[in-house]
């Protein structure tokens, strides 16, 4: 049955260009996100946790 719905949407399982994709796009937002905590917060303390 699965193999019915991959060819239907026209994927046929997944291949390492979205496999590198997926990662690199989990990566630029673990960044961004961890870059925006760093400097939204107003304690020394958490920044000190943050860069440590």
């Amino acid at each position: 049955m699965n193999s019915i719905i991959e060819n239907m949407t026209g994927m046929n399982g997944m291949t390492d260009q979205v496999i590198a994709s997926d990662l690199l796009i989990a990566a630029k937002s673990g960044i961004k996100n961890y870059a925006l905590a760093l400097t939204e917060s107003t304690s020394s303390e958490v920044r000190n946790v943050l860069c440590d």
